[in-house]
């Protein structure tokens, strides 16, 4: 029973954790072989949809993406796509398992089959 009420408060404390806010990034590009650093903002509207906003610096080169996910007790998942100017470009899938102030998981662009990784920390 003690067990039980254990694993049930664990899911309750991290299913209440709000991601909403601003981030600071570290992320691995197995496209472009490099590492990488950026920030993000999350926020969630009425209907519990969040949309979050990067932007990376990798290796001096500024780019923008932007995504739209859902949340499901510890795991966020977004879906996005690279904004260049008017255009979009890399459109992909990131996962983050939600730890307190960090979160962190793999991501891959659409139609390919290297992973990455990133990690964000709430500011």
């Amino acid at each position: 029973m003690l067990k039980s009420l254990a694993f049930l408060l664990s899911l309750s404390t991290v299913s209440l954790f709000a991601i909403e806010g601003k981030y600071t990034l570290t992320g691995n590009d197995p496209y472009n072989k490099m590492s990488y650093t950026g920030t993000a903002e999350i926020t969630k509207d009425k209907n519990n949809v969040y949309q979050i906003k990067w932007t990376f610096n990798e290796g001096g080169n500024i780019t923008k993406d932007r995504g739209t996910g859902i949340k499901m007790d510890n795991i966020v998942s977004f879906v996005f796509k690279s904004v260049k100017g008017e255009k979009a470009s890399d459109e992909g899938v990131q996962v983050y398992k939600i730890n307190n102030d960090t979160l962190e998981g793999p991501y891959v662009l659409l139609g390919q089959n290297l992973v990455g990784t990133e990690k964000m920390k709430k500011q």
